[in-house]
């Protein structure tokens, strides 16, 4: 049967129209009625036992330990698409306690082929402000998604009393500006949970409490027993030739990215 152009631009039409009508149809029956794409999250857990790379247990803000206990605690990242870089700067009292190690092998290391490269500050800390970063460099890119521990941080208690550890937001030189907080870069090399331009994340990020020879504060989310191992500026970094981790430690091959509009403030490297 022969059909004039018109009419055949007509009915093509209309039997494109019922297709997408029926995708969408069928997309939106899937999904579930008011589905929300879930907003990433930051926490400190105290009590990380049940935490994997991947998956992450429930969280303990408050930990009671005695004077020269050695532990744990996790830096836990919730709902996170396509992470490929990270900083953060842990605060805590160095009269309290201090940090032994690091260890950021975990959710940037999960995937098949990652290389993760650790820019974070040398150990010991004595200021109390650590900075802890991480890359992964492979090639092609293996960026994670969903929830996990981004790094696992060693603690020893060393006297009395009650040290928050905090993910830090501070303004160095007044200026209303932040100068460090948490920082998350996807596969994209954009920003992750900026909210309000400043490069930053902006998301929940909830801290937690050591209580050395004390009790917790009252609440939930508090660990009578320690849980842990028993004894034993501002800048972000993006992975500039991904796959060259050997040339990236040896020459450099991970740029260094300061916040639009503020001049660079690097914390004094350690001795």
């Amino acid at each position: 049967m022969n059909m004039k152009p018109g009419k055949l631009l007509q009915a093509l039409s209309l039997c494109l129209g019922a297709s997408f009508l029926t995708i969408a149809l069928v997309v939106a029956l899937a999904a579930p009625a008011g589905a929300q794409v879930a907003s990433p999250s930051l926490a400190i857990d105290v009590s990380p036992g049940d935490n994997a790379a991947t998956q992450p247990g429930e969280i303990e803000n408050c930990i009671e330990v005695p004077a020269g206990y050695e532990f744990d605690v996790d830096l836990i990242i919730r709902d996170v698409e396509e992470l490929l870089a990270w900083e953060i700067y842990v605060e805590y009292d160095v009269e309290i306690m201090e940090v032994l190690a690091v260890n950021v092998d975990m959710f940037l290391a999960a995937n098949a082929g990652s290389s993760v490269f650790d820019v974070s500050e040398a150990l010991p800390d004595d200021d109390g402000t650590l900075r802890l970063a991480a890359a992964d460099t492979s090639d092609p890119p293996t960026p994670d998604s969903g929830s996990g521990t981004l790094a696992r941080l060693s603690l020893r208690a060393l006297a009395a009393g009650e040290s928050r550890l905090d993910f830090a937001r501070t303004d160095i030189d007044n200026d209303s500006r932040l100068d460090y907080a948490p920082l998350l870069r996807n596969v994209s090399l954009g920003i992750v949970g900026d909210t309000n331009g400043d490069t930053f994340f902006d998301g929940p990020a909830e801290g937690a409490v050591v209580a050395v020879e004390t009790s917790c504060p009252p609440g939930p989310g508090s660990v009578a027993a320690p849980g842990g191992s028993g004894s034993g500026n501002t800048w972000v970094f993006v992975a500039a030739g991904a796959g060259f981790l050997a040339i990236a430690a040896a020459a450099a091959g991970i740029f260094l990215f300061r916040r639009n509009g503020s001049s660079p403030m690097r914390p004094t490297p350690r001795a």
